[in-house]
């Protein structure tokens, strides 16, 4: 399975259809929260010039909306989802080092963001 495949399947079986998720960026109409991912990296160990092991770098990108953070309930909400989030990744041996990290409204677009930084690990 590639790691694209394998990213969004963890990702749509924790989420769908609460938050949707997206290879490099969202599409079509706003929502309250979305999901953006990037493959950084799926650098690969050869042996005898084939691919041994692969290690992906991903980063998902939790977006919501500025709004939500100025209750209880919706930072209750942000912090449950980030908590969902992570631990889809982890039960799909994802390692998720750091947690998420705020890292604040980045595209200026009234959205909040949690990065989630996660690598894996796969024999190919």
């Amino acid at each position: 399975m590639s790691i694209y495949t394998d990213i969004q399947t963890a990702l749509d079986t924790a989420l769908y259809p609460d938050v949707l998720s997206y290879w490099m960026r969202k599409t079509g109409p706003d929502a309250d929260e979305y999901v953006v991912y990037t493959i950084d990296s799926d650098d690969a160990t050869n042996a005898d010039d084939e691919p041994l092991i692969r290690n992906a770098n991903v980063a998902v990108r939790y977006y919501f909306k500025d709004s939500l953070i100025g209750t209880s309930a919706g930072r209750t909400k942000v912090q449950n989802r980030a908590g969902t989030i992570v631990s889809a990744l982890e039960s799909n041996g994802y390692s998720v080092p750091y947690g998420p990290q705020n890292i604040g409204d980045i595209d200026d677009i009234g959205y909040g963001v949690l990065l989630i930084e996660c690598y894996k690990g796969r024999v190919v």
